[in-house]
């Protein structure tokens, strides 16, 4: 009796976790669009209200699968670790102003607690999720700027005080807060939603069957997967970061189904999603950076985006010696038409025109 009580208990408290889960992530994610739409406040305040969201959707997810799985423990532990990230969080937001603006340099004593409190807190949700040698990892830097002054040679500096460390990591909202936060939540979040709700309709199984069919007729076979799939995603987001976020997650494991190693399914998956950048309809800063630095039109400078990949520079001796780019299809047709056709057989181009190839291309 005793044993059906408990677990009917546990069955309430999963169920009322769900529920709790889905509508702080609701209520996450319109905040997210929100400020995308609106963009009422700056971004370091944006930032450090969106690392209180998203820890506590992770808090409350992470503890409804402890529970579930009967890991009571580690329930008992992340909850501490969650909220003291939630409340640092809430601090640094409401009082954005005095902390960014007007104590910059330094802070007070019950904000070095806060610090601290973080610090410790993202040094075990980094081992819980990442294990012994990201933790390892972490540590080393915070024991390096501290105690820099011991290390010899040119990696050797003056060292930072506690109070100097904290600052720089959580209180001056640079650091834990800084950069690379802001980027995530204000522009990689709302594309991390849109894959969200792709995957969930099953548009990426859409793209990569499509992908996958694409790539049987392709020499380079299932590596093309990536390459068709972050074109696909790149000429909508124009974001290498989130197209590697969103396309990733399903080719990087295809790859690795095939065969093929994991650094070299991550370096193609890598080097895919950076097209996104240049990918028309919808680019990144980078098309327009080289626009501005080529004082050309926009247009011109995204163009190569459009071509292939692989193309080859082909000149017919008998008419002009001006290169011409052709695609592989083209080249194949080239050659088969010049046993009957030797006025226009294709030669291939030298790598002296290779560049009056790719700018006519």
């Amino acid at each position: 009796m005793s044993t059906d009580s408990e677990s009917a208990r546990a069955s309430g408290l999963l169920r009322g976790l769900d529920v709790t889960v889905a509508l702080a992530a609701v209520l996450f994610w319109v905040g997210v669009l929100f400020w995308a739409q609106t963009q009422v406040i700056s971004q370091v305040r944006y930032a450090a209200g969106f690392v209180g969201g998203i820890m506590t959707v992770y808090a409350l997810n992470e503890t409804r699968l402890a529970v579930e799985d009967g890991d009571w423990i580690d329930a008992v532990v992340l909850i501490p670790s969650s909220v003291a990230l939630m409340t640092a969080s809430i601090y640094f937001f409401f009082n954005f102003e005095d902390v960014y603006l007007l104590r910059q340099g330094y802070a007070l004593e019950h904000e070095y607690m806060l610090a601290r409190m973080v610090i410790l807190s993202l040094m075990y949700l980094t081992w819980r999720e990442f294990g012994n040698v990201f933790l390892g990892l972490v540590g080393g830097v915070f024991i390096y700027g501290m105690y820099g002054n011991l290390v010899p040679g040119v990696l050797g500096h003056a060292g930072m005080s506690q109070a100097t460390l904290l600052q720089a990591t959580v209180t001056d909202l640079y650091g834990f807060y800084g950069g690379l936060t802001q980027i995530t939540a204000s522009w990689i979040a709302p594309f991390l939603l849109y894959a969200g709700l792709l995957f969930a309709y099953g548009a990426f199984d859409l793209i990569l069957r499509v992908a996958i069919v694409t790539a049987k007729y392709i020499e380079s076979g299932v590596a093309q997967t990536a390459v068709l799939a972050s074109a696909v995603i790149g000429s909508i987001n124009g974001s290498y970061t989130a197209n590697a976020a969103m396309t990733g997650s399903f080719t990087i494991p295809t790859m690795q189904e095939s065969g093929m190693k994991g650094h070299r399914a991550a370096a193609i998956e890598a080097v895919a999603s950076t097209s996104g950048q240049v990918l028309p309809p919808v680019m990144g800063a980078s098309a327009f950076v080289m626009a501005s630095y080529l004082a050309s039109r926009t247009s011109t400078s995204s163009s190569p985006g459009s071509c292939p990949r692989r193309s080859w520079c082909c000149r017919s001796p008998s008419r002009s010696t001006t290169p011409r780019c052709r695609t592989p299809a083209v080249r194949r047709w080239s050659s088969r038409s010049s046993s009957t056709r030797s006025s226009r057989t294709a030669t291939s181009c030298s790598r002296r025109s290779g560049s009056a190839c790719r700018s006519r291309c």
